[in-house]
């Protein structure tokens, strides 16, 4: 315990949420953020499901910023109105990931899981590089790995490209390639689809070309977004973190380190120390009542 007291540690995520109980036990939870989403309703849904109504401090890692923290006093009450709490901290996900995964040190962290973010850190000063949501960013994602292969899927598909196995894959969730166009998915439900198929491309690794390729492209993503955020924050010594589930695949996480080395020989990649809850019990003792664009604090 520390000196502001018990905490709730919230952690919303593309794929699912995680939670930090003030007893200190970690719970994964089913509610995902989905993109277009009032990120508000989603918050109470997580307060319904955890059921804590007694707690100092309530600390959020949310995906959906798009690098710009809002929202923060309706937040603020919102956790007040179910937790009683007096002290609520509204962070993006990848400064969440930033502090946990380095342990509050300097360096540069990658989060890829259903979408990608990464976020450099220098002392009091911080970068954030893509994590601009589905339309226009989130390069190297699980859904731009998704997208990108339902793409080729159709386009193969209709003899326009080489084969691939990806056809069967993309149709073994959305149906008849040709169809699909006729039926009108929802911007959700292609998100979901993308991220779900993109778990199964990796089961292609090595064993179909276009597949390997786009995972490879992926890679090469994300490896630019982390040294961009080391290089906007003016670090040195470019110390990287990779986080998130798609480096959980070791071709992948290998793939990325090359895609690294490539681009900054003297780059030192470590692991992960923490995660992003861990990350938001740091931040008391590194960033207590600092506002930034990637932070806000909210009291009684």
């Amino acid at each position: 315990m520390n000196k502001y007291g018990s905490f709730l540690a919230i952690d919303l995520g593309q794929s699912g949420s995680k939670v930090l109980t003030p007893a200190g036990e970690k719970k994964w939870l089913q509610n995902f953020y989905q993109p277009k989403t009032d990120i508000l309703l989603k918050i109470e849904e997580l307060f319904r499901e955890i059921k804590i109504d007694k707690v100092e401090n309530v600390f959020f890692s949310l995906t959906g910023l798009n690098g710009k923290v809002h929202s923060v006093a309706q937040i603020g009450e919102l956790a007040r109105k179910y937790t009683s709490c007096k002290t609520v901290a509204v962070c993006d996900d990848g400064l969440a990931w930033n502090l946990g995964a380095l342990n509050g040190s300097d360096g540069a962290i990658i989060a890829a899981g259903g979408g990608a973010v990464a976020v450099g850190r220098k002392r009091d000063k911080f970068s954030h590089i893509d994590g601009k949501g589905f339309e226009l960013g989130d390069q190297g994602s699980a859904y731009w790995i998704g997208l990108k292969s339902l793409r080729f899927a159709i386009k193969s598909f209709e003899g326009r490209a080489e084969n691939t196995k990806i056809i069967d894959l993309a149709q073994e969730h959305f149906g008849n390639l040709l169809e699909l166009p006729h039926k009108h998915l929802a911007a959700n439900e292609l998100h979901t689809g993308c991220i779900h198929l993109a778990e199964k491309i990796f089961s292609l690794i090595e064993h179909d070309k276009i597949a390997t390729s786009i995972l490879e492209e992926a890679a090469t993503e994300l490896a630019l977004s982390a040294l961009a955020a080391a290089e906007k924050v003016g670090l040195s010594d470019k110390k990287i973190t990779a986080v998130g589930g798609l480096f959980q695949n070791k071709w992948f996480a290998q793939k990325f380190k090359e895609k690294i080395f490539s681009k900054e020989p003297h780059a030192e990649v470590v692991d992960a120390l923490g995660d992003a809850l861990d990350g938001l019990l740091l931040l008391p003792q590194e960033l207590a009542g600092k506002n930034n664009e990637l932070l806000g604090w909210w009291q009684i």
